[in-house]
């Protein structure tokens, strides 16, 4: 009765031996695994495009990115949205007195600090050298000013006798051509 199906099996299908059927699914996992990896790179580069290498805060181009979404939301919703710039007064100086790794430290706690009072939907960013900046959407202008001032504190508690943060806030209302200062 073999003889007369040929190559076909029951109903017509095609007999497939089993080692290569095993053999298609293991090309079909060792697939799957390299998905799973590549997903994991791509996670990764995302992460490092965004991302401020010594900080962990966002870097300039997330944060511009950001910026420029939370605007154009701000605009469509008429919810306001803020920015408060940091920038460590005399920087240079505390490289120049105390070493380039102790200047990176004061970085560091500087960021750790800006992370926690941030909310959920906040961004804290590295924008440049000693340069800060906070994305507080839903924050209208005299919030943000009272983050500002909270700021200011947390930092000068920091324990770095150098450290004078300046800045500023600016803010929109959410309605085209409206800004506050």
């Amino acid at each position: 009765a073999r003889a007369d199906r040929g190559a076909d099996g029951p109903a017509g299908r095609a007999v497939v031996p089993q080692s290569e059927t095993g053999a298609a699914r293991g090309r079909t996992e060792g697939r799957a695994r390299d998905n799973e990896r590549l997903e994991r790179y791509l996670a990764l580069l995302k992460r490092l495009a965004h991302t401020d290498p010594l900080t962990g805060l966002a870097n300039r181009r997330h944060f511009d990115v950001q910026l420029a979404r939370a605007t154009v939301r701000s605009e469509l919703t008429h919810r306001p949205i803020s920015v408060v710039i940091c920038d460590i007064d005399f920087f240079k100086m505390i490289n120049d007195q105390f070493s380039h790794v102790a200047g990176d430290e004061v970085l560091r706690r500087l960021a750790a600090t800006l992370r926690s009072m941030c909310r959920q939907d906040d961004i804290a960013a590295r924008v440049g050298g000693e340069e800060f900046a906070l994305l507080l959407p839903h924050t209208d202008i005299a919030a943000a000013a009272g983050v500002a001032g909270r700021v200011r504190s947390a930092l000068s508690r920091l324990g770095v006798a150098r450290i004078r943060p300046g800045g500023g806030v600016a803010g929109c209302s959410g309605r085209r051509g409206s800004s506050g200062r």
